[in-house]
């Protein structure tokens, strides 16, 4: 289908005075969001580097978002599963940050959608991590929920082919010769004899790593689509592919298990060329052929850069009668896992710190998993462990310990209960405006057609808390590709293009006092020559709590006169 932009929510339900009522606070609870498609569905338009996918919510959701915690502003949001294409739901308390430059000392978990490559990135506390994710409202304290923009959300302003993503017969998403996922608008189309264009996921796959794996490593497969380091010297390792980038603990990639992969750091002699590569000890593409543990060939050497990726079947090379064989199984000796906690503090509020401790039985073990959330993640990996609960909720606790015998899990539902964390005694209530040619934007605004003008941020603080840090983006969107030109930018500022828009990024204000309102000096801009409306944005945001976050934005349409 066309779209007329990238990012944001295409198609909504509205009621008769056209407001948006696709997402309901729940008649179950109110800590939840419904979403409701009656009749009309909801389309979401998911931009991603070059690739563009649209999802429609075709049924309706009960208890879709939440439960959120008390007191607190959520951000709603879509999420498209990068290994299994699914379409989920999930929330934030830190609003999202749109701009083609990356945050300055980011909170963890930050959402900044990269403007320039139109990339979703999720600050992990050490790293951005790539996210395919479409915000979709803000719900707030008073259970009040505000759709987020209707359209484009990051002013991404392009008429383009977008497509729902195409499963194949075991409803695996194909993927195309990038990584991306295929699209009913891509096509799956043969160029020349041998080259395809589109290559599914026995050529191309994306895992999740279960630790670290180093740029153009050898990558074993494991069971629910996560990745290890393969090695020689591992008699189990059998490899899949080969890892196109640096891969962290719980980052998703692309693997490669066939095809031309070049690295500008190999310098493979020319008499090389043609010979078989394998799996080095290490995980490393080497020349040289293991003699112990197993050997396993993953391609040959194409150019002194380049390597053409073909994986071969694994050979053992160890003889039986010298490998040590495990001792006969006892079901005596196989693990039975069970932990307690101390001190017993499995209830209070949030922050609620909990010190687990392993009970489990029949070591020694070769290896410990604590999912404290029982969401799937591995959250440490020691017998015994610490863990923060910062949300409110209820809890379930996955433990998992391993010894020469096998696997056992233990998990306990419903174990720790978090409450909201005491109201907070301070707070800030941040609020931006626009005065433009020394005239509020509460009345219209006008200016002629290729006239300079020029435009005041006027920032108040009306809550009883000091705000530190104050954030400040303006944002002018072109209108018919004119582009509203900034002649004289803020001192201090950053100024910056994306598709469809120009982005100003102020200087941090130190501090901005309780009860304080301040007009910063005016920045010059051109409107555009064509006799249409342009719409200005700017928000302000801070660290503190803000009692109310819908006065943080403001956006003014300005009227262009001959």
């Amino acid at each position: 289908m066309k779209i007329s932009f990238r990012q944001g929510i295409v198609r909504y339900q509205t009621d008769i005075n056209s407001q948006p009522t696709f997402l309901q606070r729940s008649s179950q609870d109110a800590q939840f969001v419904d979403l409701v498609v009656s009749p009309d569905p909801t389309i979401i338009t998911f931009a991603h580097r070059t690739a563009d996918y649209v999802f429609e919510e075709a049924k309706t959701v009960r208890n879709a978002w939440g439960p959120f915690p008390s007191g607190q502003t959520a951000y709603l949001y879509w999420d498209i599963n990068v290994l299994t294409a699914a379409l989920t739901r999930g929330f934030t308390n830190l609003p999202p940050i749109y701009s083609g430059v990356a945050p300055s000392n980011p909170a963890s978990g930050r959402h900044w959608f990269d403007s320039i490559n139109t990339v979703m990135f999720v600050w992990n506390g050490d790293r951005w991590i790539e996210k395919i994710r479409v915000f979709a409202a803000v719900y707030s304290s008073a259970a009040i929920i505000k759709a987020s923009s209707l359209g484009t959300q990051a002013g991404l302003n392009t008429t383009r082919d977008a497509g729902n993503i195409v499963l194949d017969g075991f409803f695996k998403p194909l993927r195309q010769s990038n990584g991306s996922f295929l699209t009913s608008t891509t096509g799956m189309s043969v160029v020349g004899i041998a080259t395809k264009k589109i290559k599914i996921e026995g050529e191309i796959l994306t895992l999740l790593a279960d630790e670290y794996i180093p740029k153009f490593s050898c990558i074993q497969t494991r069971r629910g689509r996560t990745a290890v380091l393969g090695r020689s010297t591992d008699r189990m390792s059998r490899v899949a592919g080969i890892a196109t980038e640096d891969m962290h603990r719980g980052e998703t990639s692309t693997i490669v298990g066939a095809g031309l992969m070049r690295n500008e750091n190999w310098n493979w002699p020319e008499a090389s060329i043609n010979r078989p590569v394998f799996c080095g000890p290490t995980g490393q593409i080497t020349l040289t052929p293991p003699t112990t543990g197993v050997l396993q060939q993953v391609g040959s050497v194409y150019d002194t850069d380049a390597v053409y990726v073909r994986i071969f079947p694994s050979i053992t090379l160890d003889h039986p009668d010298g490998i040590l064989q495990p001792p006969p199984p006892n079901p005596l000796a196989y693990p039975v896992a069970d932990f307690s906690a101390l001190p017993l503090t499995l209830s209070g509020a949030a922050p609620l710190t909990v010190n687990f401790v392993s009970a489990a039985t029949n070591g020694p073990f070769l290896s410990h998993e604590w999912d404290f959330t029982n969401d799937g993640t591995a959250d440490a990996t020691t017998a015994n462990a610490s863990y923060t609960y910062a949300v409110a909720g209820t809890y379930n606790v996955r433990y998992k310990v391993t010894n020469a015998f096998g696997t056992d899990t233990e998990i306990k539902n419903g174990w720790i209960t978090v409450t909201a964390a005491p109201a907070q005694i301070g707070f800030t209530n941040l609020d931006i405006r626009f005065v433009v040619n020394n005239q509020e934007d509460d009345v219209p605004v006008r200016v002629q057609r290729g006239a300079e003008f020029n435009v005041k941020l006027r920032v108040s603080n009306a809550g009883n808390l000091g705000a530190t840090n104050v954030q400040r983006v303006f944002i002018a969107y072109d209108i018919q590709g004119q582009q509203v030109t900034v002649i004289t930018p803020p001192a201090g500022a950053q100024v910056s293009r994306g598709v469809g828009f120009t982005q100003i990024i102020f200087a941090p204000i130190a501090t901005l006092a309780s009860g304080v309102a301040i007009d910063y000096p005016p920045f010059v801009l051109r409107a555009p020559s064509i006799i249409r409306p342009f719409v200005l944005e700017a928000a302000v945001s801070s660290p503190q709590i803000d009692s109310t976050t819908s006065d943080n934005t403001r956006s003014l349409t300005i009227e262009v006169t001959a």
